[in-house]
């Protein structure tokens, strides 16, 4: 009987197709419903990122000006290599002379100790790191001018180091962008805090 069955299926093609079209149409209909899930799961998570993100930030904001500091002396740091970078790269000998006279680097004060010791661990790691690649580099300024001969040394020899140390302090600068809201960075007010107090 099954067999009989069976073979009447077989031999009737509109049906067989009619059965892949059915099954072919309740596929697309859950690939659909997972589509829609998924793209709901995905909207959330990313509110869930964006709320955990303001809440960190909320929560540093009274050491808002720990960061703006330790991102000024990044950018400053890589500034300045940078520079020099340029004026290897152009051969640009009298300037790199003049840089080399002028900035006579030491590791001593390359980090404020009060800030240092007043900011959030994870900033002060930064900023001790920042300061510790750019000493790393910024210490050979001396050696790329031979006073004693009148001549340049071979200042190719440092250009990998200078990039290596102006990488990481990009690196090091992307680790506190967007950590303060920039409503709260651009407050239209000029005043301190103390101005706003009744007296």
């Amino acid at each position: 009987m099954l067999s009989i069955i069976a073979g009447a299926i077989l031999n009737n093609t509109l049906l067989l197709n009619w059965i892949t079209l059915m099954v072919t149409i309740l596929t697309l209909i859950i690939v659909f419903f997972q589509t829609i899930y998924t793209k709901k799961t995905l909207e959330k998570t990313q509110k869930s990122i964006e709320l955990y993100k303001i809440s960190k930030q909320l929560e540093i904001l009274p050491r808002v000006n720990f960061i703006i500091e330790v991102t000024m002396f990044l950018n400053k740091w890589n500034d300045e290599l940078q520079e020099i970078i340029k004026l290897i790269n152009e051969n640009d000998i009298d300037k790199i002379i003049d840089f080399s006279k002028r900035k006579q680097v030491k590791s001593e004060g390359l980090i404020d100790k009060y800030l240092y010791e007043k900011m959030p661990q994870w900033l002060a790691v930064i900023y001790e790191t920042g300061a510790q690649y750019y000493y790393n580099s910024s210490c050979m300024y001396k050696h790329l001018w031979d006073e004693k001969n009148n001549k340049l040394f071979n200042t190719k020899l440092y250009l990998d180091r200078l990039k290596e140390s102006s990488y990481f302090l990009e690196v090091l600068l992307q680790y506190v962008k967007d950590e303060v809201p920039e409503v709260f960075l651009n407050a239209p007010a000029k005043l301190n805090t103390n101005d706003f107090f009744e007296k």
